[in-house]
């Protein structure tokens, strides 16, 4: 015998594919929405994450302009303490720099000749004295001249003075000048 299905069952299965679908499309749906809705919180997550970032490295380098303004000031107070050290070298140098003249201008004075007054005015000191010769004033001033110490000579003046009974001496007047700093 032959059997027939009076229900509508392809209909039903329609509706039961269609359902299917249905679902399969709405969980698709919601899992698009949650991947969505998670990359955005993700991202926003990152966005603060950065933007605290920085405001650590706006602060940091606030602190370190303020540092390098502070760094300058040093560069510009060093500077000047080097000036101040370079200039209190320059007048530890020069501090014996008379006594040195004196002992110098002393062992280059030859035995025939007399010194009868030294000044000394920064730089520039004026001698004057007597002499057996000629000869003897330029040997001293050859003598001076070749010394480290002093840097020229010049001869002022020589006369004769016979008011010596025995035996007439030339007087003499020298200016001889010297470097303060003590090279030549």
């Amino acid at each position: 015998m032959i059997r027939i299905n009076l229900l509508p069952y392809r209909e039903d299965r329609r509706k039961q594919q269609v359902l299917e679908h249905v679902i399969v499309l709405a969980v698709a749906i919601v899992i698009a929405i949650t991947v969505c809705v998670g990359m955005q919180l993700m991202a926003s997550s990152e966005l603060d994450s950065i933007q605290a970032e920085q405001a650590i490295l706006t602060k940091k380098n606030a602190e370190l302009v303020q540092l390098l303004g502070k760094t300058s000031g040093l560069e510009t107070l060093r500077e000047e303490v080097q000036r101040k050290l370079d200039l209190v070298d320059t007048l530890q140098k020069g501090r014996f720099r008379s006594l040195e003249l004196l002992l110098t201008i002393s062992r280059l004075t030859p035995n025939n000749l007399w010194l009868d007054s030294i000044s000394d005015k920064k730089g520039k000191i004026s001698l004057t004295g007597y002499a057996e010769t000629s000869v003897s004033i330029s040997e001293f001033m050859s003598d001076l001249e070749n010394s480290e110490a002093i840097s020229s000579v010049n001869l002022g003046s020589v006369e004769t003075d016979e008011s010596a009974e025995e035996l007439p001496v030339k007087s003499f007047d020298l200016t001889v000048m010297y470097d303060l700093t003590g090279t030549k």
